[in-house]
């Protein structure tokens, strides 16, 4: 289960970087000036998903699809997280 949650947030950030940059590309597709408002300001980009959904509904759902990837591999790998957590980290320095 460890290494199908690594492996599920791994893939969920890859999918959330690629829906960003393929909204960053719609807007400078668009109009340059969106892509540069998207850069500079990030709440441009919930603008310009409501003002072109034509354009940017595709790489919205790859961000959708990679949160929830994320919150799928956080929870698969949440038995790691606890397991690490009641561990002492000086045991290996005192030995």
């Amino acid at each position: 289960m460890e290494t199908l949650g690594l492996l599920a947030l791994v893939v969920g950030f890859v999918l959330v970087i690629v829906g960003h940059l393929g909204t960053l590309v719609a807007g400078f597709r668009e109009n340059p000036v969106w892509g540069l408002a998207m850069l500079l300001f990030p709440i441009s980009q919930l603008i310009f998903l409501i003002l072109h959904w034509g354009r940017a509904r595709k790489p919205f759902f790859l961000v959708l699809w990679g949160a929830g990837f994320i919150i799928f591999g956080v929870i698969a790998a949440h038995d790691v997280i606890e397991r690490y957590q009641h561990r002492d980290p000086w045991s290996s320095v005192r030995s």
